[in-house]
């Protein structure tokens, strides 16, 4: 059966164009082209072909391959738990791309992209690419801070933000989806996303506004959260260095936060400040981070 529904299809590829399908090749023929070439070694060959046994026996092969594509087909993953487990097994292939010079991008799309030809758990495979389908391509393996509200594809890392279960972030979500969240948050407020590949680690807010309404205090960083799996690792750290060098770029004297957690911002340079009544009456910690001629990027630990 067709998927019709909500869904965003992914594909990982080169910037080379397929003969058959004048697309980007995809990463499996790809690293299938080095080995053809005799460009892998003979224990990289041999590995290659474990891989490719291993994934013809977990991810189904379109039988129109077997027909010689007569269709010129292509295919996407599907972003759902079956189609992000094979995608982050591919590791052999993203380390041989790395290996040997071939830069990986990230295509997104969500709507169905063209016309789909074949199905599975794990993938479809479309014709006749709609020109007019909207499909963001990034860069892959490649950590980097996205502004929220220049992205194409909002509608996907608002998905990634309902993956918390943090309250406030669905809270966020909330008004994102509503559009009240520069009512809330005001209007020079911005949402940044520290992402990789696919992946969403971190995000945060830098607003004018943040959960304290009776003070002059601003701006803020709020609705701070780092994924599980991305914890120990200071990634936020990246995101506050961006925050902090844009709001010294705008002439700020210096940078507020809201926490129940005493002691967790220390880390990152703030200083406390004092105890102030929140929107909801519930007493909060405010830290403060003065903007000074300085370079805070040793206290911003990246790793």
């Amino acid at each position: 059966m067709i998927y019709t529904g909500s869904m965003t299809y992914y594909r990982i590829h080169t910037a080379d164009i397929a003969y058959i399908t004048q697309q980007p090749r995809g990463l499996f023929t790809a690293i299938g082209k080095l080995v053809d070439a005799k460009t892998l070694t003979e224990e990289e060959t041999a590995e290659y072909w474990k891989n490719r046994e291993y994934f013809e026996k977990v991810l189904p092969v379109p039988p129109f391959y077997g027909q010689g594509n007569p269709d010129h087909a292509i295919t996407w993953f599907k972003d759902t738990p079956q189609g992000n487990d094979i995608y982050h097994q591919m590791t052999f292939y993203r380390t041989m791309a790395k290996k040997y010079g071939l830069k990986l991008f990230v295509s997104k799309c969500m709507e169905l992209p063209g016309e789909v030809i074949y199905e599975d758990d794990f993938q479809i495979a479309v014709k006749n690419q709609n020109p007019s389908a909207r499909i963001t391509t990034n860069e892959l393996d490649k950590i980097e801070i996205l502004d929220f509200s220049e992205q194409e594809d909002k509608e996907y890392w608002i998905s990634k933000i309902k993956e918390s279960d943090w309250r406030a972030a669905k809270y966020l979500v909330e008004l994102l989806e509503s559009g009240d969240f520069y009512t809330h948050c005001g209007e020079a407020s911005k949402l940044f996303l520290l992402v990789e590949n696919l992946d969403l680690i971190s995000f945060c807010t830098y607003a004018e506004k943040d959960e304290i309404s009776d003070t002059e205090l601003t701006p803020w960083i709020g609705f701070v959260y780092t994924f599980p799996q991305f914890r120990s690792k200071r990634r936020i750290g990246m995101l506050m260095e961006h925050i902090y060098r844009l709001a010294k770029k705008e002439g700020k004297k210096a940078i507020y936060i809201s926490t129940d957690q005493p002691g967790l911002y220390e880390n990152f340079g703030f200083t406390f400040m004092e105890k102030l009544k929140n929107r909801w009456n519930e007493e909060t910690l405010v830290y403060k981070l003065p903007i000074v001629s300085m370079d805070y990027s040793g206290l911003f630990d990246k790793r």
